[in-house]
Parts: C-alpha cells; structure tokens; sequence
C-alpha cells in the first residue's frame, strides 16, 4: 500500500509537470544490502514481479534493481542482488532475476487496467496489451493457498497458455537460490534458460481459468 501510494503521488508530479517519465534508481526489498531469508529467497522473486509491474502501470520508464559484490563497499554480504558474483564473475542466479524474467517475458506493450475480485489475500493481476496477444500474470503470495483465476478478457479468447514462476518445496517463500524454476527450467550462470512448453489453459467465451499453486506466479498469454 504505501509504495502505491508513493508511485501514483509520482505519477500525479509528472503530469502536473509535463514530465513524460520518470526511473527509480537503486531499488530492492531492504536497504543496506538486503536482508538474509528475505532479500535471497524466492520472495524477493514474486515481491519484484509487484513492484515492476506497480511502477510500469504508473508511468515509469524503467528501474535498476541494486546489486553488488562482498567487497565492493565493505565486508558486509549481499542479498538482495539479482545474480551473484565473485570477483566479477557470475557464480549463481539469484531467486529475483526469475522475477525480472517473468517481467521481461510478458512482453512490450500498454498496460491495461484490472480488476481483481477475490477473497484471497496477497493475490494480484496485471494486463499487457502486445503486438498480437495478451499477457496476463496472475501473482499469488500466499504460501497456503493457491487461487483458481477466471480471467475475463472482455472479448472472445480463441486461445491462451502459461508458464509458471514456482520454487521447491512447492509453497515456499523461504526457497533459496538453486531452487527456482521459470516454465520448469532454472537460468545457468552464463544465460542459458532451457525453458519447457508452457500449459494449454481452458477458455471459455471472454474467459480463460488459471489455477495459481500457493507461492506462485503464472504469466499467461492469450490470443484473440
């Protein structure tokens, strides 16, 4: 709630202003390089997938997530960066770059606004109008529970399929890095993602039903 409250008072400054964007620069979940069990678990992965899409659907251009090396300013450790390395040297992907890549995969385009009505707590939506699809993440938080989603498209949906953002043990928050997975594949420390085929979704009308396991994000895209 107060980092909505702080981008929409953002996005009333530059329009009052003619300012046509606007970065956050030097972000994550905790200053002081991050907190451990937080900033380096697969929170951090469904907490940046809110924060990106919060900002993006207020006008911001971009945002550069903070990272760093033990060494760099002091021998505190850090936690909250998206990869990890070791004297320059790429040696693990931390869970919050699964959360960048989910951002990335939705796809360019204009945000649509969502209504989200339900009775789960921690559970939010976004819309992405592509070139030629939609793209709908459905973001659950909840380590308890998981959400069967009816996403009405406001048009026939001929088509949709989904890949998921998920960590082992299945419900986990508290997952280290090594134990995250986008469309059932981890990232290498040299890029490689050899991701699977996404889901087929049942469609029905305007509708597409997504089942969100607790502790996940599903980024659906549609066609229609």
């Amino acid at each position: 709630t107060k980092l909505k409250t702080i981008f929409s008072t953002m996005q009333a400054s530059i329009k009052k202003h003619n300012i046509p964007s606007f970065r956050m620069d030097e972000n994550n979940s905790c200053s002081g390089h991050g907190q451990q069990g937080l900033s380096d678990t697969f929170a951090e992965a469904l907490w940046a997938i809110d924060y990106m899409f919060e900002s993006a659907q207020r006008g911001c251009s971009g945002i550069n997530f903070h990272g760093g090396e033990t060494g760099m300013d002091g021998t505190n450790p850090f936690y909250y960066m998206p990869i990890k390395e070791t004297n320059g040297v790429v040696v693990q992907v931390q869970p919050e770059y699964y959360g960048m890549l989910l951002f990335v995969q939705a796809g360019v385009g204009s945000m649509v606004s969502t209504t989200v009505t339900t009775s789960a707590q921690n559970f939010t939506a976004f819309d992405i109008k592509t070139d030629g699809f939609t793209s709908v993440v459905l973001n659950n938080r909840n380590a308890s529970s998981a959400v069967s989603a009816t996403v009405n498209l406001g048009a026939a949906v001929s088509s949709a399929s989904a890949i998921y953002l998920q960590a082992t043990p299945a419900g986990s928050l508290t997952a280290a890095a090594g134990n995250v997975t986008l469309a059932g594949a981890k990232v290498s420390v040299s890029g490689d993602w050899p991701r699977n085929a996404p889901y087929a979704q049942t469609v029905s009308g305007n509708n597409v039903t997504v089942y969100v396991p607790p502790a996940s994000a599903a980024l659906v895209r549609v066609l229609q």
